[in-house]
């Protein structure tokens, strides 16, 4: 059985946002946050190996003062079981909730959607902010007549196929990109098991691998940096009047990856706001 490697961090209140903003920055699979009694915050991560864990373990301390870390190894089957043991139902906007396969029998998803994902190294189980901002857009974007089922979508860094799987419930057919081969196993199998694997195309690549294809629908929910990076060749994937959802922005981000896309032309729609994390959609023209 392969091993993981767990990063623990305290971090007192004046530097949780330092500390946030650095995992933002070397973290693409997510972490555990609690806030304790004592106002400090305790953050988890977990790394497939050591010498990731030290980077990440290097640039917390060399940017913070008096943050506490440790660093342990922790076995597969551990992690997983942890997750079981935590993972609770996710309610997304007014449309969705997000079950793993052990609930999805005894749940009452109360005419919500469910949507079954089996967590695997954190790829996206909807227990982050980000996840569940972007499924509320969308929530809001079909409830408001600005999607239908003959809207194409992309969903850039895909992970667990979670927002793409959202959309082919709802009937979207659409593309799911990942730079990573596991989440991509992963996202098909999830897609497999919510009985969408037929309305969903999941490739290895980035922005690059759908040059000169258009979307009605974009979802980007990955990280600042690279959304302002990527922002004109992502808004060159959008149709006529495609809706485009960003997430991945701490708020003391957003203002500048607005700009950034304000200043391709296109509109702003909406902003949601979770913790310390945002949202955004944006259209191209006027709906």
């Amino acid at each position: 059985m392969s091993a993981l490697f767990q990063l623990a961090f305290l971090a007192k209140e004046e530097e949780t946002e330092i500390v946030m903003g650095l995992l933002a920055l070397y973290v693409q699979t997510g972490w555990q946050e609690e806030l304790l009694p004592t106002g400090e915050t305790r953050f988890l991560v977990f790394c497939q190996d050591k010498e990731e864990a030290d980077t990440l373990q290097e640039a917390i301390l060399s940017r913070t003062r008096e943050v506490q870390t440790s660093l342990s190894k922790r076995e597969q089957e551990d992690w997983l079981a942890t997750w079981k043991k935590h993972f609770t139902p996710v309610l997304c906007g007014s449309l969705f909730v997000v079950l793993p396969p052990w609930r999805k029998d005894d749940y009452d998803a109360q005419g919500r959607i469910p949507i079954i994902i089996e967590p695997k190294n954190a790829f996206g189980t909807g227990q982050h902010a980000t996840t569940a901002l972007c499924l509320s857009l969308l929530a809001d974007a079909w409830e408001n007549n600005q999607l239908n089922p003959s809207t194409a979508f992309l969903d850039l860094g895909t992970g667990s196929g979670i927002l793409a799987i959202a959309a082919g419930k709802l009937g979207l057919t659409g593309k799911g990109l990942d730079i990573d081969s596991d989440a991509l196993h992963n996202a098909k199998e999830n897609a497999q098991q919510n009985n969408v694997a037929d309305k969903l195309q999941f490739l290895h690549g980035s922005i690059e691998k759908v040059q000169g294809e258009h979307f009605g629908l974009v979802f980007a929910n990955i990280l600042a940096e690279p959304l302002v990076q990527m922002a004109e060749a992502i808004t060159q994937t959008l149709t006529d009047k495609g809706l485009l959802i960003l997430s991945g922005i701490l708020d003391i981000q957003a203002e500048r990856v607005q700009k950034t896309y304000l200043d391709l032309g296109l509109r702003q729609r909406s902003e949601l706001l979770q913790d310390e994390w945002c949202a955004l959609s944006f259209s191209k023209n006027s709906q």
